[in-house]
């Protein structure tokens, strides 16, 4: 390893799919400008090396820690919780390739998230994959040994566009589609503001939904119709029909229903369902559009291209 690496992974959305791209079912996934950062410097050899670990968010420090080498013992860290969570990643890095941090050097890791953690842009898969490529391993092994799900996070973490994404027999498969509609002027992301544990909602997933393949299939179907649709009307059918069977399938409210209404806009629950961010369909004229959504306590709104990268 050079004295310096440095990897960077973009973030995520995951537009349709969603619970039902770990049954196998096509999912239409973003990935997103904005990611994250993680440089390694060596510190040179250390009769006690240790590993230093320092993230930062925007506005500052967000985590910091220091480890004991090769052992992993904490010595220290700003948040036991994260620290523990950090070195169980560490762990399994390590059972996939056992080099991994044996070496009898110090070293000192910066992380740089270019968003906040609670939007759920994906800080934990852009750093799987960061730290799957610092160790020379696998990042969908890594990120479905570490945290499960459907690793959908991890092929967006280096794709160049929207994707399609899906399992088969496990095995991540996606291919890279167009998405410059004419309508793209009318989509927007907005944060809802209650952050969602992914993991919990997949345990809900398992725990709770009923579903069958022809719940499956009409996903896959949905996804496609979505990528192709040609015209705003169209598309926001197609975005109402997704709402109504996760709806069922979860046995939760649609967001529409909740926060949004009387607002003049189609509602598309992302991801985890109650929180994070929401993709809204909506005719009306922009700055009407903010400016109703922040009358409702929505103030974080991004235009589709604001978020999504499209080269």
């Amino acid at each position: 390893m050079e004295p310096q690496t440095m990897w960077r992974a973009n973030g995520k959305l995951l537009i349709t799919g969603e619970y039902l791209v770990m049954e196998g079912a096509d999912a239409f996934a973003v990935p997103l400008i904005k990611g994250q950062w993680l440089q390694v410097t060596k510190s040179g050899t250390d009769r006690h090396p240790v590993l230093v670990w320092h993230a930062q968010k925007p506005g500052g420090l967000w985590f910091e820690a220091r480890f004991a080498l090769p052992s992993l013992q904490i010595l220290y860290s700003t948040n036991r919780e994260k620290a523990n969570h950090l070195k169980e990643i560490l762990q399994t890095v390590r059972s996939i390739n056992p080099s991994f941090l044996n070496e009898k050097e110090s070293l000192h890791v910066k992380t740089v998230l270019e968003f906040p953690p609670e939007y759920g842009f994906g800080s934990s898969s852009t750093l799987i994959t960061t730290m799957a490529r610092w160790a020379h391993i696998n990042p969908f092994l890594l990120q479905l040994k570490a945290l499960g799900g459907s690793a959908y996070d991890v092929a967006c973490a280096e794709a160049k566009c929207p994707i399609i994404y899906h399992l088969e027999e496990n095995r991540p498969v996606w291919q890279e589609v167009s998405f410059q509609p004419a309508f793209i002027g009318n989509l927007y992301f907005v944060y809802l503001g209650k952050k969602q544990n992914s993991a919990q909602g997949i345990q809900y997933f398992k725990e709770k939904a009923h579903f069958s393949n022809r719940d499956i299939l009409e996903i896959t179907a949905l996804t496609h119709q979505c990528v192709e649709a040609e015209d705003l009307d169209t598309f926001t059918r197609l975005l109402q029909e997704h709402e109504e069977i996760v709806s069922r399938i979860l046995k939760k409210p649609k967001v529409k229903n909740v926060y949004f209404r009387g607002v003049e806009t189609v509602v598309k629950s992302l991801g985890a369902w109650g929180g994070d961010f929401v993709l809204c369909a909506t005719k009306m004229e922009e700055n009407d559009f903010k400016r109703k959504l922040k009358s409702l306590g929505f103030s974080v709104i991004f235009a589709w291209n604001q978020l999504v990268l499209n080269v």
